[in-house]
């Protein structure tokens, strides 16, 4: 399987633009940014049944954007972030070339995320609480968690990389990625890095067992 993920996301460095810079977040309270997120995910699976068996291919393909908010920030990392899903977000699924479009779960819907430990602590919609499946819990993470644990120590130049792992949809996905710095430019007023970024995702869960590659640019 192959996983392609290519997501649009601002956050902000502070500084001039130089050879070298340390990167971290410098995000305020009140800071709003939009986000998109565009993902394929294609496997080959064979399906045993009635003594034969079929060779299936399947393409999970999302498209989910919407608006963030940041309303409380601790030294400079959100803490608790409003996401409003765009009522147009949605997933589609194609078996052998069988397209079966379907809304994603969290179209037109606004939640309240707490996050703790760069990790989502809760999330509370319109009505409370609320219990995600781990592959919506994904796409919460994605815009809601600063992960400060995967920015390198040390200062850093155009072609610098370093690696990380992320433990994405609630504990259930392990992402082993490899960042690269590949230029810094100056946004609104704030110095960014381009990040090109590529790795491997896995999961042992027993109904989802699964290995694949990702790859994808981030705004940093």
């Amino acid at each position: 399987m192959r996983v392609y993920c290519y997501a649009a996301l601002l956050l902000i460095a502070t500084g001039a633009v130089a050879d070298e810079r340390r990167i971290e977040y410098q995000i305020p309270t009140g800071f709003t940014f939009e986000f998109q997120e565009l993902s394929a995910m294609e496997s080959d699976v064979t399906i045993s049944g009635g003594g034969q068996q079929m060779p299936v291919q399947q393409v999970l393909q999302s498209n989910v954007k919407g608006t963030a908010k940041v309303l409380e920030s601790t030294a400079g990392k959100p803490t608790l972030v409003e996401l409003r899903f765009d009522g147009q977000s949605a997933t589609q699924t194609t078996i052998n070339g069988q397209a079966q479009p379907a809304p994603f779960s969290l179209a037109g819907q606004t939640l309240r995320v707490q996050v703790q430990n760069n990790e989502v602590a809760s999330v509370m919609g319109s009505s409370g609480p609320l219990t995600l499946d781990p592959s919506v819990l994904g796409a919460v993470e994605t815009w809601a968690v600063f992960h400060d644990d995967l920015l390198p120590n040390e200062p850093v130049e155009v072609g610098d990389a370093w690696r990380g792992t992320i433990m994405a949809s609630g504990g259930t996905m392990q992402n082993d990625m490899t960042y690269t710095v590949r230029d810094f430019a100056l946004s609104d007023g704030f110095t960014v890095a381009n990040l090109d970024w590529q790795g491997t995702v896995s999961s042992d869960v027993p109904e989802s067992r699964m290995t694949g590659e990702i790859s994808g640019l981030a705004v940093l």
